[in-house]
């Protein structure tokens, strides 16, 4: 929960995916997103999964505080925004397995499934980052 650090507010959905639980579902359709840092990051919501298309205007490279950030984020999701159903069990497993992850340096599609390098899925015992979308009030 990024509410409340670095002076943000509102309501945060995560990018993960699991089985019958698609990522895009959760960010606010249609609307721009922008990092914490200020700098855009697309100009519609649905321009972060258009499979090998995907360009961001700046990688997602900035935490809740606005400070960069590096490394991987966890995501289950592939470029097309679908479950990669490599999920750590349904993010209740950190024990063994794997997931997908993204790059938070990556402007291309690999922000959400970075393939082969490293090896996609990367171990459900490592730290990484998640990814979090301010979801917009009716």
């Amino acid at each position: 929960a990024a509410a409340g650090i670095g002076g943000l507010t509102g309501t945060y959905v995560a990018w993960i995916s699991a089985e019958g639980d698609a990522a895009p579902g959760d960010i606010p359709a249609g609307k721009p997103l922008i990092r914490t840092d200020g700098m855009p990051i697309v100009a519609n919501a649905s321009d972060l999964y258009k499979g090998g298309m995907t360009m961001l205007m700046n990688p997602i490279d900035h935490d809740e505080e606005g400070n960069p950030a590096t490394g991987y984020a966890w995501t289950g999701t592939n470029q097309a925004g679908q479950a990669t159903l490599l999920d750590c069990t349904s993010w209740s497993n950190s024990a063994n397995g794997g997931a997908t992850v993204g790059s938070v340096s990556s402007a291309t599609f690999e922000w959400t499934n970075i393939f082969p390098n490293p090896p996609d899925p990367l171990a459900c015992s490592a730290m990484n980052h998640l990814y979090c979308f301010r979801k917009l009030e009716p």
